[in-house]
């Protein structure tokens, strides 16, 4: 793969948002009503939401663990150890430079954001992806890729 390719499937192939996502949806069905009501009760208005918009909140760390009881405790910790293996894989992708699987065993996977890229390499992404979704074509933004590419790799 060179270079190109690279930086191209850095910054716009994977989305960690949506990864987890799409990780969570999946592994949402293994679980109870009863147990999600539980993590539900950790959302402001949870138990009156659909379950694509708690998925949307589990998604995005909005809820509350220290709401949590035992039981909705050991449903979160179980959720996390089901969602190990694709945070795992999502870092993989990014290409997380300090992600250690032994040293960030404990993280809160399930609360945390999966992207655990440095704040310039996220930036830089983001401004990479905005100008390939609309830029239509312009030359200078397709330029300025060529300078975010470059920003990139004096970064990493």
């Amino acid at each position: 793969m060179d270079e190109q390719e690279f930086l191209k499937d850095i910054f716009s192939e994977t989305d960690p948002r949506d990864f987890k996502r799409k990780s969570i949806t999946k592994i949402i069905t293994r679980y109870s009503t009863k147990e999600l009501m539980g993590i539900a009760t950790t959302i402001p208005g949870g138990l009156n939401m659909p379950i694509n918009n708690l998925i949307e909140k589990l998604t995005d760390g909005r809820f509350d663990p220290s709401k949590e009881n035992g039981e909705t405790r050991q449903v979160h910790m179980l959720m996390n150890g089901d969602l190990w293996k694709p945070f795992v894989e999502c870092q993989k992708i990014l290409r997380v430079k300090d992600f250690s699987e032994e040293k960030d065993k404990d993280l809160d996977i399930l609360y945390i954001s999966w992207d655990l890229r440095n704040e310039a390499i996220r930036k830089l992404g983001k401004l990479r992806l905005l100008i390939e979704q609309y830029g239509d074509g312009d030359p200078d933004l397709q330029t300025a890729i060529k300078d975010i590419d470059w920003l990139y790799t004096e970064k990493k």
